[in-house]
């Protein structure tokens, strides 16, 4: 008999991600649960409760943990941001009040995710207390970072440059540290909503400031990065599909339908989850596609092949650094 772990992978997620969450879930799970490394946790926001009760029984069949948060009511000053994010990403600064004590050593996983290699040098890594484990933030390399980063947001919460700030799309961190700051997070953006421009990602960086272990980017490697053509580098561990064009809606950006197959699988399987997968819409698609590739030449363009073999070279140097956590 296998011990009870102390370690957990969690994903929270609305009935828009639950699809490519549970994907993502089921490729961690192949990893970490044989061996009894941790536990898989599936928190689910914004569903009714017949809704939960199915759900819950179809992680249930797939060795994944079911849990529920209930939603968070924003007071009507509030402000957020409209853009691909709903305000369920709020929803995992309320992990603390939820997640089961026993579990002190945490990794959160967006859902818009999907697991290519070992994660489990992340899994097992031990996060100094006090301290978050996170990727930067892909924004320094982009030719709008100015626009997408301005000074002003970046002072807004205490961020002293834009190298010094993390994506939250994947974290670590123990569980001392997940009670006291995530809700620190939740009260920051609940107090200072006009300031967080990439919603509880701003609060996360307001509160941990200066205190980051920093992760390679081969655990966080966003759709941006694929400019530097290295989205099939064997050590990358972790795709994290930033922005709007998610793969399981459309064939867009750099990925086209290279993942809708597992996304398909999985409601085959389980055909319970049908309404939870929307039908790509061809013509968004193509759109998303067309902006995709200009967006791409275009930063082509503006990099002569010098240059972008100097990027992508201090690129692969980031892979390789020393300065990582592990």
């Amino acid at each position: 008999m296998k011990a009870v772990t102390d370690r957990a992978v969690a994903y929270v997620t609305d009935r828009d991600f639950l699809v490519p969450t549970i994907v993502s879930a089921v490729q961690v799970r192949d990893q970490v649960v044989p061996e009894g490394l941790a536990e898989v946790l599936l928190f689910l926001v914004g569903l009714p409760d017949d809704e939960v009760d199915q759900v819950s029984r179809i992680l249930a069949r797939l060795g994944l943990r079911a849990g529920r948060i209930p939603d968070l009511t924003l007071p009507p000053d509030t402000k957020f941001r409209k853009n691909h994010v709903t305000p369920a990403s709020l929803a995992r600064l309320c992990l603390p009040g939820i997640l089961d004590s026993r579990f002190r050593h945490i990794v959160y996983l967006d859902g818009d995710t999907q697991i290519v290699g070992d994660i489990r040098p992340l899994v097992r890594h031990c996060v100094r207390p006090g301290y978050i484990a996170a990727a930067q933030n892909s924004g320094w390399m982009s030719f709008e970072r100015e626009k997408l980063f301005p000074a002003s947001y970046l002072n807004g919460i205490g961020v002293r440059s834009l190298r010094s700030y993390f994506n939250a799309g994947v974290l670590a961190c123990t569980r001392e540290t997940l009670d006291e700051m995530f809700p620190r997070a939740l009260a920051f953006f609940l107090s200072h909503s006009e300031h967080c421009r990439y919603h509880d990602q701003s609060a996360l960086n307001a509160v941990f400031a200066d205190r980051q272990e920093v992760l390679s980017p081969a655990y966080n490697f966003h759709t941006e990065y694929t400019h530097f053509d290295l989205q099939d580098d064997a050590r990358i561990a972790i795709l994290h599909f930033t922005g709007a064009p998610k793969p399981w809606l459309y064939e867009a950006g750099p990925w086209g339908d290279r993942f809708l197959p597992g996304y398909r699988k999985l409601v085959q399987a389980n055909p319970e989850l049908l309404p939870y997968l929307p039908v790509p819409d061809s013509t968004r698609a193509a759109t998303l596609a067309h902006q995709h590739r200009r967006k791409h030449l275009q930063y082509r363009r503006r990099l002569n092949r010098p240059l972008w073999l100097w990027r992508r070279a201090m690129f692969l140097g980031q892979m390789r650094s020393s300065r990582f956590a592990f």
